[in-house]
């Protein structure tokens, strides 16, 4: 799980360089990724990470399907 997440930022973070997108990780917890960016990029960086992950995983698990789930949020604490 470990390289998979590892594997995946280094994905997303070439993903964002090629689009010229701004956005920074600030976390990571086990199996989950905390990224910050501005507003308007936000759903782009939410596709480009989701898409980061599952092509990690495919790398990781050869077969083992990956699925990913994320939320978009403006605060880190749900209410």
């Amino acid at each position: 799980g470990a390289d998979l997440l590892k594997l995946a930022v280094l994905i997303f973070d070439s993903e964002l360089q090629k689009k010229g997108i701004e956005a920074k990780v600030v976390n990571l917890v086990h199996d989950e990724i905390v990224v910050e960016t501005k507003k308007e990029n936000a759903e782009e960086v939410k596709r480009i990470l989701e898409n980061s992950m599952k092509k990690a995983g495919k790398v990781i698990l050869k077969e083992v399907p990956v699925e990913v789930e994320s939320v978009i949020n403006e605060r880190w604490v749900k209410e």
